[in-house]
């Protein structure tokens, strides 16, 4: 039988460890509310946060918020895939900063008129612009990053096509290929390999215009439809889900102001394959126009040790092979 003295030590310990507790979680007592397990509902299956055993998807989930000049800006984050990780942030840029962006695109545009052959127009904009230094800082908090790894950012127009057959933007990956010499001999100097985009759509689209990941694996959820769509249509307007959306992979419909964040390189640090991706022709009389951001493995002002050390192996083994005199090392963002 135990002794008085032992039932007051086991109940002093005891009391010491439960008050031990409440000082490291002190919401334990304020917040009995049990901790939110994300979700996102797509083609009528949920998929839930602990799909993710590895739980890399827990931060992001929640959602986050930025102090600019004491107005805060909440971010509606929903993830939708975890092969690849791609992410939607609703409303990423208020309607302001979207005609903003907007107005400066149409002026580059009017300035440097492209050929009518050219279906698509980019546009480097100036990271000293005040609404757009507002705007890459509210991107880098939506993706945990610094804006220092922002490569250029930069404005795409995608020009409307009249025939609904046109062929799409060829599939294809966001990642610089590091077996090119030329292209680690940039990379290595300007923050490393892409790791992420992110997209954001600034403008209103009748028809197209789809991201679409064909060989995305989202726990066999098929088609992304955007919260902010349309879904009930009043008489003579377009339907919200047009007939031709991708049934493969993973297909996101254009949505104004909604960002879509995807990772080109997996939790690991190798390629992801699933993140090659098309975006589907736009039909009807008006273009898409995107903002379009590449995130680096590391600032893009400081060098990468790693590719140098590569460099100088695929140096010592590079055929050498005569340049000409116009010969150019190519410049990546």
């Amino acid at each position: 039988m135990s002794s008085p003295l032992s039932l007051v030590l086991c109940c002093v310990g005891i009391s010491s460890l439960f008050l031990s507790m409440i000082a490291l979680y002190p919401h334990l007592l304020t917040d009995p509310t049990p901790a939110r397990s994300a979700s996102v509902s797509l083609a009528s299956t949920t998929m839930n946060i602990s799909d993710d055993p590895l739980n890399f998807y827990s931060a992001p989930i929640a959602s986050s918020v930025i102090d600019e000049s004491a107005t805060t800006f909440a971010l509606d984050v929903e993830t939708v895939c975890f092969h690849p990780r791609v992410q939607l942030v609703h409303d990423m840029l208020k309607q302001s900063e979207a005609d903003h962006l907007l107005s400066l695109g149409n002026a580059a545009r009017a300035s440097n008129p492209p050929s009518s052959s050219t279906p698509l127009f980019t546009h480097t904009l100036d990271a000293q612009d005040p609404t757009v230094a507002r705007i890459l800082a509210r991107l880098a908090h939506a993706a945990m990053v610094s804006v220092d790894t922002f490569g250029s950012v930069r404005l795409e127009r995608h020009a409307p096509t009249t025939t609904p057959a046109a062929a799409p933007v060829a599939t294809h990956m966001d990642i610089l290929d590091l077996d090119d010499y030329d292209t680690i001999v940039s990379a290595a100097s300007r923050g490393g390999q892409r790791f992420a985009t992110i997209r954001v759509f600034l403008n209103e689209v009748r028809d197209g215009g789809l991201l679409h990941f064909p060989a995305a694996d989202c726990s066999s959820l098929a088609t992304s439809i955007s919260s902010s769509q349309r879904v009930d249509p009043a008489p003579g307007e377009m339907n919200p889900l047009p007939q031709d959306v991708p049934t493969d992979g993973l297909a996101i419909l254009p949505a104004v102001r909604l960002g879509v964040l995807y990772h080109v390189l997996a939790p690991n640090g190798k390629v992801e394959r699933r993140s090659a991706y098309r975006q589907t022709p736009v039909q009807g009389s008006d273009a898409m126009w995107q903002l379009v951001v590449h995130i680096h493995e590391a600032k893009v002002s400081e060098g990468v040790p790693r590719l140098f050390k590569q460099l100088e192996r695929v140096a010592r083994t590079r055929e050498q092979v005569p340049q000409d005199d116009d010969h150019v090392v190519v410049e990546l963002d």
